[in-house]
Formats: C-alpha cells, structure tokens, sequence
C-alpha cells in the first residue's frame, strides 16, 4: 500500500471512531439519565443491546 493510501486509510479509521465513540457517550448520558450509577458491565450490555439493535434495522447496508 503506498503512503498516500494508507494515510487516507488512517483517516477513515480516525473518523470513524470518533463517530463511533461520539455514538458511545450519547448511549452512556442516556443510559445514565435512567439509572445513575450504572456499573461499566451494565453499561457495556447497554452498548451491546444498541450495537444489536442497529444491526437489526432492515435498511442498513450491512443487512444485505
């Protein structure tokens, strides 16, 4: 891969966990609002029920 490529390889990768961690703390002020002081087990099981519940959206990409 030559270095232009993997540069914009880095950005992509960099943009997308900054959404991706964006999505993460929007989850965590929301999950938190219900039930304050949730453990980071809870927590994680909140993520995983969210990550699940996209992924079962009969529009997206990733579904076809």
């Amino acid at each position: 891969m030559d270095n232009k490529r993997a540069n914009l390889v880095q950005k992509v990768v960099f943009a997308a966990t900054e959404v991706g961690l964006a999505v993460a703390q929007e989850v965590a002020e929301a999950a938190l609002k219900e039930k304050p002081g949730m453990l980071l087990k809870e927590f994680t099981k909140v993520l995983d029920n969210y990550v699940q519940k996209q992924k079962e959206q009969p529009d997206l990409e990733i579904n076809k």
